[in-house]
């Protein structure tokens, strides 16, 4: 969808002219406090390199790409915030459209520039792996079922992970309600600039795609 930024921003600015409440589902930054707890060094340091693992049901990677990129660009924005439009150095491992795995690599406009590296392959079957690293520390998720149960696991040590459907609409209905929203991208300017960076990503493998 060649216009979708135009329209995100148009809706953006169509709930904020009626004083309307608009937040994006974005989950993914909910469980940073998680990963603080398991990796505590990482408190302060500066991000150099992100890396992200997910697990979309089906391969095809400009559906994966559509599925999924929004997770690592909403942690990428709650931990450095964009100070620039443009991604740089777009790079994927593929031009395949029945591919079942798709790595991207680009360059991040946060905090001094950060190295990304995003990993999806596609796995059929629940639960499906998924995880992060910041500066190469890395949390692996894992889901208990049937209740889904969340953890973050590592080296030995594990976590409990807060339910992220739970906490977003929880502060969704307590900013409803006058609380102060958590300081996480889930609104106004940050979707804006999520839609374009989702379609910049996605513009950038078809035209890859169309010269290979």
């Amino acid at each position: 969808m060649p216009d979708a930024p135009r329209v995100a921003q148009r809706v953006v600015e169509d709930y904020e002219a009626r004083g309307l409440l608009l937040w994006e589902n974005v989950q993914w930054p909910f469980t940073l406090e998680s990963y603080r707890a398991l990796h505590a060094s990482s408190a302060g340091a500066t991000l150099r390199h992100f890396t992200m693992r997910l697990s979309p049901v089906r391969g095809g990677p400009a559906q994966m790409l559509r599925e999924c990129m929004s997770h690592p660009l909403s942690l990428l924005q709650a931990l450095a915030p964009p100070h620039a439009d443009g991604l740089a150095g777009l790079m994927f491992s593929t031009t395949d459209e029945d591919a079942a795995r798709l790595d991207v690599s680009l360059r991040y406009p946060g905090g001094d520039g950060i190295a990304v590296r995003v990993t999806l392959a596609a796995v059929a079957e629940q639960p499906r792996p998924a995880g992060y690293a910041l500066n190469g520390l890395a949390v692996d998720r894992r889901v208990r079922l049937p209740e889904y149960a969340l953890t973050f696991e590592h080296g030995g040590r594990a976590v409990d992970v807060p339910d992220p459907t739970d906490a977003i609409v929880a502060a969704f209905v307590g900013a409803l309600r006058g609380e102060a929203a958590p300081a996480l991208p889930l609104s106004g300017p940050a979707v804006s600039w999520r839609a374009r960076a989702l379609a910049e990503i996605v513009a950038g493998f078809e035209r890859v795609r169309t010269r290979s």
